[in-house]
Formats: C-alpha cells, structure tokens, sequence
C-alpha cells in the first residue's frame, strides 16, 4: 500500500489548481504537489478531489484513494 497521509489542500489563487500536502508517516517528510506531479519518485498524484486524493504507483502496479486527515 502507499504510506503517504493526505495532510492538506490549498487552492493556488494563480490559476486556481489545488495544491496537496502528502506526509510519509515512516519518516514525517512533507510532500507538496498538483495534479500529475510525482511524488517522492515512486507515486504520481492522478486526481485530486474536493477532500480527497488519487496517487498511483508509478509503474502503473496500483493505486489508492486518500482522504483529507485520513
């Protein structure tokens, strides 16, 4: 399973796309990214939602749905 905790949303006033801030619990590193980014080398930040958020394995072997503080 993906470790990462969708930790917070922020809607960028420039161009109005929702920034998420991802944390690895293993390790308390914080991740900021939009939509499409790639985080920590190994997912990618498929959809984000209005509480929630998509990330995928990389190599395409998976995915999981965040929830906001979950």
């Amino acid at each position: 399973p993906i470790p990462l905790r969708l930790t917070g949303m922020t809607v960028v006033a420039t161009g109005g796309r929702t920034m998420v801030t991802l944390r690895d619990p293993a390790t308390n590193v914080l991740y900021q990214a939009f939509e499409g980014d790639i985080v920590d080398g190994r997912y990618r930040v498929v959809k984000v939602g209005l509480e929630s958020v998509v990330l995928s394995y990389l190599d395409g072997s998976g995915q999981r749905t965040l929830a906001l503080g979950g």
